[in-house]
């Protein structure tokens, strides 16, 4: 197994490894295959790094508290750290999968509505605006919009 850092815009790996806090090769805590395997796992470099941190977190939960000559060690602290981590790994992985998605309310605007109907590859719908109008009708044969505000025809 091995273990490398360069810079982290110029791989996942070491996105997820820039993420996660373990870039320095003199404290390693995770294995290139082990990134990897979240990678292709998930592929996404967010939940490719909750799952490192979690991973990490576990192996911190396994280690023993002990102290000896004044000094204390507990991997709880850590193990915590991790888990804290990957929570928010997660919501940032939520988030940027929410980007760029809004939701759209079409046929609000008179321009908008008047280009569809004159727009003959789009698709029409089932359901419209005066489709119960009696045939011969003052409002069947207006055509256009009625702007309810304005009181006047579109």
């Amino acid at each position: 197994m091995t273990w490398t850092y360069s810079d982290p815009s110029s791989s996942p790996k070491d996105a997820v490894r820039f993420l996660v806090g373990d870039t320095d090769e003199d404290d390693q805590l995770i294995q290139d295959q082990e990134i990897e395997f979240f990678l292709d796992e998930f592929n996404d470099t967010y939940l490719a790094a909750a799952s490192t941190a979690e991973a990490i977190a576990s192996a911190f939960a396994r280690e023993v508290a002990h102290s000896g000559d004044g000094l204390s060690y507990s991997g709880n602290q850590l193990q915590q750290h991790y888990a804290e981590m990957a929570e928010r790994l997660r919501f940032l992985a939520k988030r940027k999968a929410r980007q760029g998605a809004e939701p759209y309310a079409g046929g609000i605007s008179w321009r908008e509505r008047e280009k569809d109907d004159n727009d003959s590859d789009l698709i029409t719908t089932s359901f419209r605006s005066h489709m119960h109008d009696y045939p011969g009708t003052r409002d069947s044969q207006r055509g256009g919009y009625r702007d309810p505000l304005k009181g006047e025809d579109r």
